[in-house]
């Protein structure tokens, strides 16, 4: 029995979103066995799938990741404008150093693994982040 195109579509899309044989052959109506050999025959195009539905996950994540960046890195700046400003004996001081400290180790952590493997390495990183968060004078 030929399996029409529609179907060998659906198959790879179930399959690369995890679904087990028995549930995608219960699902589309098709015997266990024509699931097995779709998915011997299919396996490359499953493969593939899956890596671009995980490759859309993490744009998303980037993304949203860069715009978190880039607000913590504001408040970095309205933070470090503010301490800048005031006077040492202040007592709020000691809130905004820790405000500071606190933004700087998630903005770390937020930037693990963002580094040109050729070019840098993470005490590259490191560094280079240190340079953006300390206070100009």
């Amino acid at each position: 029995m030929a399996i029409s195109q529609k179907k060998k579509i659906d198959f790879i899309k179930h399959r690369a979103e995890g679904k087990s044989l028995r549930a995608i052959a219960a699902s589309m109506g098709i015997a266990y066995n024509t699931c097995l050999s779709l998915s011997k025959e299919l396996d490359t195009e499953v493969r593939n799938q899956r890596s671009m539905e995980y490759e859309e996950i993490l744009a998303l994540y980037s993304t949203s990741k860069r715009f978190r960046l880039e607000a913590i890195s504001a408040q970095i700046k309205r933070v470090q404008e503010e301490i800048h400003n005031r006077d040492l004996a202040d007592v709020p001081t000691d809130k905004l150093f820790a405000i500071h400290e606190r933004l700087n180790k998630q903005i770390i952590e937020d930037t693990k693994g963002l580094s040109l493997l050729h070019e840098s390495s993470p005490l590259d990183d490191l560094n280079r982040l240190r340079l953006m968060t300390t206070p100009c004078e």
